[in-house]
């Protein structure tokens, strides 16, 4: 495969006629599911096993692709699919090649495949159970990139080598996967947290103003309750005042009678 972008023209989402729920990423993408599941592009099918032959816990369909920029790769199919092909079968992009099994106890598994029954993942890297590999995400983006539900990272660091064609869409960075499908959970949540401290920043700040609006509006009604108490003790000592003026008038006049 070619470093330089993908042209995607010729494959198809396989999973255009079912219905399906994306699960972990691993050597490629599990999902569960109901319906068809069809060929990613045109090719030829060299290898049906059933559960008791693959290894795997139950079927496995291998596809050599024959045309457009990923011609010569292999993409598995395995686990809850029931075969409608054989090997040696050639297919057309979008032609049914297996049914979902419905509620098939590990759900199933597609991904790039290297060589017969073996994954890209496997031979290029290595691969633990559970582990999330650079070939499975590789692989989850070109899922995405043709309108399928991209697989779930689930906060695991990827390991394992990245096959080289960089896949066309915003969430591949140069090398293909180095910009996975779930990085935009990261993102989102970046965005959710600069959001909540803008919101908490522009309620700490009202808060505040509010608060020194009601503490000068505590002192105004301070200082206006002093102004009326002293205007009260000044009536008073008026009033004492002129009554003590008066009752000396009147006193100076009774001695002058």
């Amino acid at each position: 495969m070619s470093s330089s972008t993908l042209d995607l023209t010729g494959y198809v989402n396989p999973f255009r006629n079912a219905n399906v729920t994306a699960e972990r990423i691993d050597q490629g993408v599990d999902y569960a599911g109901t319906g068809a599941l069809d060929a990613l592009g045109a090719g030829k099918i060299i290898q049906v096993l059933s559960p008791a032959q693959s290894g795997w816990p139950g079927y496995y369909i291998e596809e050599q692709l024959t045309s457009g920029s990923l011609a010569g790769a292999d993409i598995y199919y395995a686990e809850g699919f029931q075969p409608t092909v054989a090997a040696g079968a050639t297919v057309a992009a979008g032609q049914k090649i297996a049914d979902f099994i419905p509620g098939w106890h590990s759900g199933t598994e597609t991904g790039l495949a290297d060589g017969i029954n073996t994954t890209y993942a496997s031979t290029h890297g290595g691969y633990s159970e559970g582990q999330l590999t650079r070939a499975g995400q590789w692989f989850s983006n070109l899922l995405a990139a043709l309108g399928a539900k991209p697989g779930l990272v689930e906060g695991r660091s990827p390991v394992g080598q990245s096959p080289t064609g960089q896949l066309p869409g915003p969430n591949v960075a140069a090398g293909g996967v180095s910009g996975n499908v779930g990085s935009s959970g990261g993102i989102a949540g970046a965005v959710s947290t600069a959001t909540g401290a803008v919101t908490g920043a522009v309620s700490t700040a009202a808060g505040a103003a509010a608060g020194v609006v009601s503490g000068a509006t505590d002192w105004v009604g301070q200082l206006w309750g002093d102004v009326t108490g002293a205007a009260k003790y000044a009536g008073l000592w008026v009033a004492l005042v002129l009554v003590g003026v008066f009752l000396m008038i009147r006193g100076l006049g009774g001695q002058h009678a």
